[in-house]
Order: structure tokens, then C-alpha cells, then sequence
């Protein structure tokens, strides 16, 4: 079975191998496809957030961690989210 980064290299073959095909509708339609399912993948592949900080509550006691998005910049993205909730990229929470 083909883990996300081996698909984006044959993703990233197959694009090459379209310079070859004659009809331009036909090529620029696998083009948009392909650039697709590339971006689709990169975004499965986990991502560390940024600025990741320890929120501690009244008691002083940990509550949650918290960060930014690697990609969007979004912030306030939490340990519980798996995902970036505003571009979607999947997010590695582990230390």
C-alpha cells in the first residue's frame, strides 16, 4: 500500500508525463486534476503548529496546548483539533 508521499511522487510522474499528450483540453483538464489530488495529499501529510504554548487554567493547572497553523497562519488552533479548521491541513500534535 502507497503511503501519502510516495502518491505525491507518482502524482508529481504523472504530471511530467503529460507534456506528451497532443489534445490541450484533455491535458489541461489532468493538469487541474493532478494539482488537485497533489495539494489534497500534502494536506494529510501532519504538520507541527507554530508557537505552541501550554494553557494553564485558574488553579494553575494545565488545561490544553495551543499553536498556530504551519500553513495559514491560523491562530489558536488546539491540541484537540486534528485538523486546521481553516485551510484543513492535518496537524502533529506529538512532542
Amino acid at each position: 500500500m502507497m503511503n501519502n508521499e510516495e502518491a505525491m511522487v507518482e502524482l508529481h510522474e504523472c504530471f511530467n508525463c503529460l507534456r506528451f499528450q497532443s489534445d490541450l483540453s484533455v491535458l489541461l483538464n489532468y493538469k487541474k486534476a493532478l494539482v488537485l489530488a497533489i495539494q489534497a495529499l500534502r494536506k494529510q501529510i501532519p504538520m507541527k503548529p507554530n508557537n505552541i504554548k501550554d494553557i494553564i487554567d485558574f488553579a494553575g493547572k494545565y488545561y490544553t496546548t495551543k499553536g498556530d497553523c504551519p500553513v495559514c497562519g491560523r491562530e489558536g488552533v488546539f491540541k484537540s483539533d486534528l485538523y486546521c479548521n481553516k485551510c484543513g491541513q492535518k496537524l502533529d500534535w506529538e512532542e
